[in-house]
C-alpha cells in the first residue's frame, strides 16, 4: 500500500473521529434542534477528511482555523441552548481535542528523539517528516485517549452545565491552556537568558494554575450542592402547594357537607314541628341513603337512585 493511500486512510479515520466526537459530545450535553441523520454525518466527515488531507499534504496554517470554524458552526446551528452555553461546550470540546494530541505528540517526539537522535522531530516538522506508520501510531493513540476524555467529561458536564459559572470555567481551562502557550513562546526564543526567565515564569504560572484548578473543582462541587439544594427546595415547594390546594379543596367540600347537613336537620325539625312524622321519616331515610351512596365514588348516582327505588 502506497504512502498516499495510507495518508488517505488516516485522514478518513481522523475525520470520522472528529465528527463522531463532536456530535457525541454535544448531544450528551445539549438538546439537538433536529435529529442527527446519517447523510449529515457522512457529508461532514467527507468535508473534514478533505481538510485533513490538505493539512497533511500542504501544511497550510489556515486549515486549523477552518476546522475550528466548522466545529463552531455545527455547535451553533445543530443544537438548542443559550449562546454562552454553546460557546462553553465548544471551547471545552476544542480543549479535549487539543490536549490528547499535544500529549501523544509530545510523548512520541520524546521517545523518538531518545532512541533515534540522528533524526530529530519537532512539533513543527512532525507531520511532514514522520512516516505513515508513525503517524498512524500517533493518531490511533490520540483517538483512543480523546474518545475516553470526551466520554468522561461529557458525563460530568451533563450534570453541571446548567450552573457552571464563567469564572469557574476559566479556572478549569487555565491549567491546560497556559502551559501550551508558554511552551510555544519558549520554543521561539533564541537567547538563553530569555529561555531561563520564561522557564521560571512557566513553572510559577503552572503552580498557580494548578492551585486555581483545585479551587475551581471545590467551587464546582459547592455549586453542585447548591444546585441540588435549590432543586430539592423547588420540589418541596411544589409539594407544599399541591398539598395546600388539596387541603383547601377538602375544606371547601367539608364546609359544603356541613351546610347540607344543617339544611337537612332544619328540614327534619320543620317537619317534626308540623307533626308530619311520616314525611320526616321518609325524608330522613332518603338523606341517609344518599349519604351512604356518596363515599362510593366509582358507583354512579343512577345506580344509587335505582337501588333506592327497589
Amino acid at each position: 500500500m502506497s504512502s498516499h493511500m495510507i495518508n488517505l486512510f488516516l485522514c478518513i479515520l481522523s475525520s470520522l473521529y472528529l465528527c463522531f466526537g463532536l456530535l457525541y459530545f454535544c448531544c450528551r450535553i445539549l438538546p439537538s434542534k433536529r435529529k442527527i441523520s446519517l447523510p449529515l454525518f457522512l457529508c461532514l466527515s467527507v468535508f473534514m477528511a478533505l481538510l485533513f488531507w490538505i493539512k497533511r499534504e500542504s501544511q497550510h496554517n489556515g486549515i486549523t482555523i477552518v476546522f475550528q470554524l466548522t466545529t463552531f458552526l455545527v455547535t451553533l446551528f445543530l443544537f438548542q441552548a443559550s449562546f454562552m452555553k454553546k460557546l462553553a461546550v465548544y471551547f471545552i470540546f476544542q480543549l479535549l481535542i487539543i490536549c490528547p494530541e499535544i500529549l501523544c505528540t509530545s510523548v512520541f517526539i520524546a521517545l523518538h528523539n531518545l532512541f533515534i537522535p540522528t533524526d530529530t522531530y519537532t512539533p513543527h516538522n512532525l507531520i511532514s517528516s514522520c512516516s505513515p506508520a508513525e503517524y498512524f501510531v500517533i493518531e490511533l493513540s490520540n483517538i483512543l485517549l480523546g474518545l475516553f476524555l470526551l466520554w468522561k467529561i461529557s458525563e460530568i458536564l451533563r450534570q453541571c452545565i446548567d450552573y457552571l459559572k464563567i469564572l469557574t470555567f476559566l479556572q478549569l481551562l487555565l491549567p491546560l491552556i497556559a502551559p501550551v502557550f508558554l511552551n510555544v513562546i519558549i520554543s521561539l526564543q533564541k537567547k538563553p537568558e530569555a529561555v531561563l526567565a520564561l522557564s521560571i515564569i512557566y513553572w510559577i504560572i503552572c503552580i498557580d494554575s494548578y492551585l486555581l484548578f483545585l479551587r475551581a473543582v471545590r467551587s464546582l462541587a459547592q455549586q453542585h450542592r447548591e444546585y441540588l439544594q435549590k432543586k430539592m427546595e423547588i420540589e418541596l415547594m411544589k409539594k407544599q402547594i399541591n398539598d395546600s390546594v388539596q387541603l383547601s379543596n377538602e375544606y371547601a367540600s367539608l364546609r359544603k357537607w356541613n351546610h347540607d347537613i344543617e339544611n337537612h336537620i332544619m328540614s327534619v325539625m320543620y317537619l317534626m314541628d308540623m307533626k308530619k312524622y311520616e314525611e320526616a321519616e321518609t325524608y330522613t331515610a332518603s338523606v341517609l341513603s344518599r349519604l351512604n351512596c356518596r363515599p362510593q365514588e366509582k358507583q354512579p348516582e343512577e345506580d344509587c337512585s335505582h337501588e333506592k327505588e327497589h
